[in-house]
């Protein structure tokens, strides 16, 4: 049975893909700014590679609901 999260794919452009980048290596944002950027530049289908949720929240210390909320906004 798929979950929830798999039914919410994130395609990021490569313009979109460069700014989160900027996002997560600069120290100027909030860490909950920093987080969601990591989250979504994890989970971009069209790039190198597209981690499942479970992957994004272990490496990242967030629960699954939280990966999943990220996709779905």
């Amino acid at each position: 049975m798929a979950t929830p999260a798999s039914k919410i794919e994130v395609r990021l452009s490569a313009d979109q893909r460069a700014a989160l980048q900027r996002l997560v290596r600069t120290g100027t944002h909030t860490a909950h700014a920093r987080r969601r950027a990591a989250i979504l530049l994890k989970a971009d289908a069209g790039g190198p590679e597209a981690w499942p949720d479970d992957r994004i929240a272990e490496a990242l210390e967030v629960s699954r609901n939280t990966v999943w909320r990220v996709r779905a906004q």
